[in-house]
């Protein structure tokens, strides 16, 4: 999955939740809400420390704890390993964001939410929004700390899974946390659940053009490949302003095509896709595996054929056009592709030994070990004239003579 258009969608939803965040507090008492509005009209005036203050006492009431989770984790000017946080109450001109890249120094409130609401929870308390706060600071965690914190990343994410799966099953959700439950829980290969989820949100508000498009992605892995194209084309009429995205757009919708055996239709987004960037290798990838499907062998080889002038000293280029001719049982394009380009390329020593190391492999892939040991000899002194045989190359070709001789 496109890791950028996700992340985005994780910010996108943090930033955005307290919108959405009054009606999870509506089961309160009275009086509890009127401190909720309290804090709120505090954080609109970005009055932040005081609003903490108005909290900070406050660790067996279910909804004040979750409400000070919030603050916490969307509000504060300094995080030790958001156990304890230092907040601010804003002068004018003054921004959070520039608070928290200053050298300022804040005094800090001990505030561990895990301690807090286990607390609770052993304590009898089982308020659905205990589980939705908790995974929610376990989120905020994981955006903020990702490799740095006491725990691990995995770990993280299965607790934000688990809490917001008890918090949804009692009821209480809000649109972002139902797309970052998504996004957590496809992790762990739960497509399904990420597909309702996502499903759930967009029912809720259907402006949520990454959403589409990670709704269109698990459909493809899931092999639904109408609906990805469904939810693909959304996706891509809403990133209209955004060339970037509506690149990845189009091309998961050439994807969904293409495994549907489609093949004009995905060569169709593609040659759209051309229109926004020439320089794109991911566009002439699949435009060669369209047409080596349609067994249109020359189109296939121009195609491939500039996938690999993008980077021709680079294994992976290599490697990708390798693959492509071999899920296509066509072995004899892709002798023909090696061939062609060492002529192409006859001046330029590092490319030459790259092609001719993966001309070794496929001989050794078909038996012919003399051929592979004669081709990966030939390569290594390429390399070596090149004066490029570093230890990863080295390691290769050294492995691939160990096998053979």
């Amino acid at each position: 999955m496109k890791k950028v258009i996700v992340l985005c969608t994780m910010v996108l939803c943090l930033l955005h939740s307290l919108s959405s965040e009054s009606s999870v507090y509506s089961g309160a008492d009275k009086s509890t809400q009127k401190i909720i509005k309290k804090v709120d009209d505090l954080i609109a005036q970005q009055k932040f420390d005081t609003a903490f203050q108005l909290l900070e006492k406050n660790n067996t009431n279910a909804y004040l704890v979750a409400k000070k989770v919030e603050v916490a984790t969307n509000y504060f000017v300094q995080s030790l390993n958001h156990i304890s946080f230092a907040f601010k109450d804003l002068k004018k001109g003054e921004t959070i964001e520039a608070l928290r890249m200053s050298e300022g120094s804040f005094p800090m409130y001990y505030f561990d939410p895990v301690e807090v609401i286990s607390a609770l929870l052993k304590s009898g308390h089982q308020e659905p929004i205990l589980y939705k706060a908790l995974g929610d600071y376990y989120f905020d965690v994981s955006l903020r700390y990702e490799g740095r914190w006491i725990e691990d990343d995995t770990s993280i994410a299965r607790k934000i899974v688990e809490n917001y799966s008890k918090a949804y099953q009692g009821g209480m959700y809000t649109v972002p946390m139902l797309v970052n439950f998504a996004n957590k829980t496809a992790l762990f290969g739960n497509y399904a659940q990420a597909i309702e989820l996502y499903t759930k949100a967009l029912s809720e508000n259907s402006s949520l053009p990454d959403v589409n498009y990670n709704l269109a992605y698990w459909y493809l892995v899931v092999g639904n490949y109408d609906k990805a194209l469904e939810e693909g084309n959304k996706a891509l009429i809403a990133y209209s302003n955004n060339l970037n995205y509506q690149m990845d757009a189009i091309l998961l919708c050439a994807d969904a095509s293409y495994y549907k055996k489609d093949f004009d239709l995905s060569i169709a987004y593609l040659k759209r896709a051309l229109k926004i960037s020439t320089e794109e290798y991911r566009v002439f990838l699949r435009l060669g595996k369209n047409y080596l499907a349609m067994d249109k062998i020359s189109e296939a080889n121009q195609n491939f054929d500039t996938l690999f002038d993008f980077a021709p000293t680079y294994p992976s280029a290599t490697q990708m056009v390798s693959e492509s001719f071999l899920a296509e049982k066509n072995k004899e394009a892709l002798y023909k592709f090696y061939i062609r380009n060492l002529l192409k390329y006859s001046d330029h020593l590092e490319v030459e030994g790259n092609l001719l190391f993966h001309l070794a492999l496929q001989y050794e892939r078909d038996g012919n070990i003399k051929k592979a040991v004669d081709t990966v000899l030939l390569s290594q002194k390429k390399y070596m004239q090149a004066e490029k045989y570093d230890d990863d190359i080295r390691t290769a070709i050294e492995s691939l003579l160990a096998r053979n001789m």
